[in-house]
């Protein structure tokens, strides 16, 4: 006989049927198939924190970034001049101290 025979199936009962469906269902909640509304809701409450937590690191990486921007900028500035008043010390010296 196939399981598509009416007759296979008029043999099942109601407690048959009531049996199956409740070991789909635990099946579905072992798997994963099925949540719980209580763990998605814990599950997604989880992720908006970590998405909190993410924006206020951009924040506190914004700000890092911009006070090394600065300081990279002043001492940029320093060596520009260090270089300046150097070379003018060495052209200086060169000449024999005459201007």
């Amino acid at each position: 006989m196939t399981l598509w025979n009416p007759e296979v199936w008029n043999g099942i009962s109601v407690v048959t049927v009531v049996i199956l469906v409740g070991v789909a269902l635990v099946v579905s909640l072992v798997r994963g198939w099925v949540i719980p509304g209580r763990i998605h809701r814990e599950v997604i409450s989880g992720k908006d924190a970590a998405i909190k937590d993410l924006r206020d690191r951009a924040k506190v990486d914004a700000d890092t970034i911009k006070t090394q921007a600065q300081t990279i900028s002043n001492r940029d500035a320093m060596e520009v001049a260090t270089t300046r008043l150097l070379t003018a010390f060495r052209d200086v010296a060169s000449a024999g101290g005459e201007t």
